[in-house]
């Protein structure tokens, strides 16, 4: 009785899975029917009619980079902060572990 269910379960886990794989290459194979039909109208579309074509934007350039010193450094050396932090000696308001 166990081994005629774990055969009944086998063949459809194996059919599933047929089936599966069956149902995603079909839908694979619309998509790509698909997006091929839509990618043939427009280039031919786009090929007879001048008017459809839009003018390029032009981008504008990058900034230009602060220049380095002779030693490869930045020229402009970043400044200290005007106060040094300050320790508290409260204990942390987070832990974690224990409870």
């Amino acid at each position: 009785m166990r081994d005629i269910g774990l055969r009944r379960l086998k063949l459809l886990t194996r059919t599933l899975t047929v089936g599966a794989a069956a149902l995603a290459a079909v839908f694979a194979g619309l998509a790509a029917q698909a997006s091929a039909r839509k990618a043939g109208r427009a280039s031919s579309a786009t090929a007879r009619t001048p008017a459809n074509v839009k003018p390029t934007t032009r981008i504008p350039a990058a900034p230009s980079l602060p220049e380095l010193g002779s030693d490869g450094a930045a020229a402009a050396a970043p400044q200290a902060p005007s106060q040094a932090p300050a320790q508290t000696s409260s204990p942390p308001v987070v832990s974690s572990g224990g409870s």
